[in-house]
């Protein structure tokens, strides 16, 4: 990505620009990044959209504020890219099952438990998912 600092609309205008994604693409988002998945398909149609450690609500920190100038179109997402697939974790710090079976509700998906792998980070001693291999 083009920036150090997460920021929306650059990181979008990036993928848009550079026309990295068609209807094979399988886009893979991870925390933010998942946010950034599901924005994406709120533009353009691809294959599926796998999504770790996803959230989609309005409660960001101020450095965050750029995913949310305004709220999360479902309806578009869902009518641009019909198959989600979510890995979550039964011990994230961050979000709680509850939390992950919400978006994944809301995107008509399929959420997949992976047991105790935190927030899927290097913290967590996770430095690979060799089970999203079965959803590509």
């Amino acid at each position: 990505m083009p920036t150090n600092k997460p920021d929306m609309e650059t990181m979008l205008r990036f993928i848009l620009e550079k026309n990295f994604v068609d209807n094979d693409t399988i886009v893979i988002g991870h925390s933010l990044g998942s946010v950034l998945a599901m924005r994406l398909a709120e533009s353009v149609g691809f294959k599926k959209g796998i999504l770790l450690a996803p959230w989609d609500f309005n409660d960001l920190t101020p450095a965050h504020q750029s995913f949310w100038q305004t709220m999360m179109d479902h309806k578009t997402i869902k009518k641009n890219v019909t198959e989600w697939v979510e890995l979550i974790s039964d011990n994230d710090p961050y979000f709680t099952k509850i939390t992950y079976h919400d978006v994944i509700g809301r995107l008509n998906g399929k959420a997949v438990d992976l047991g105790p792998r935190g927030h899927f980070g290097k913290d967590d001693k996770v430095t690979e998912v060799p089970e999203i291999l079965e959803f590509i």
